[in-house]
């Protein structure tokens, strides 16, 4: 997952204002494309839990982290 600080204007005589988005690997590149009236989008470091989910899909990381898993035979 990464979390993704969106700064955004209210109006235009209003200062900017900070969004904070948490989103899995799979809707990290849709970020901007969801966020169009974004003035700046910057990743910054997150330590998720597992019931985190993403802000665009609702995939939490524990479903995440399963997708990403492999189970090895013994």
């Amino acid at each position: 997952m990464k979390h993704y600080a969106i700064r955004k204007r209210r109006e235009p005589q209003h200062e900017d204002y900070y969004l904070n988005a948490l989103v899995c690997n799979e809707c990290a590149g849709d970020v901007a494309k969801s966020y169009p009236d974004a003035r700046e989008i910057t990743e910054i470091l997150c330590d998720p839990s597992y019931e985190d989910c993403c802000k665009l899909c609702g995939k939490s990381f524990w479903d995440e982290v399963k997708a990403r898993s492999v189970i090895r035979p013994h």
